[in-house]
């Protein structure tokens, strides 16, 4: 599998963990390690996380799995804060305890 897919794909997982923490941003570096080759239409799963959350940047780093589960890339970046997200309001009413 072309390598730039797993970039792209680190990317978009590190922007989306800042989203979620309620934050606008730009990718203002990113690393990646390719760790295992991947063979052509391969499944890719992958976990973000975010290590630093400041005010003025964000750093996060990102693990892609194949389906055997092992690991076949890391990547890390840092992320400029754009501004604030208000993230809607979270379904709570679907997990009702009865």
């Amino acid at each position: 599998m072309y390598g730039g897919v797993h970039l792209s794909l680190s990317d978009y997982l590190m922007g989306l963990a800042c989203i979620t923490l309620g934050k606008q941003v730009t990718t203002a570096q990113i690393n990646g390690n390719f760790v295992k080759a991947l063979p052509k239409n391969a499944r890719i799963h992958g976990v973000s996380n975010v290590e630093h959350n400041g005010q003025t940047t964000m750093v996060t780093s990102c693990r892609l799995y194949n389906d055997m589960g092992e690991l076949v890339f890391m990547g890390s970046g840092t992320f400029m804060v754009l501004g604030s997200i208000e993230l809607p309001a979270l379904p709570w009413s679907l997990l009702d305890e009865e």
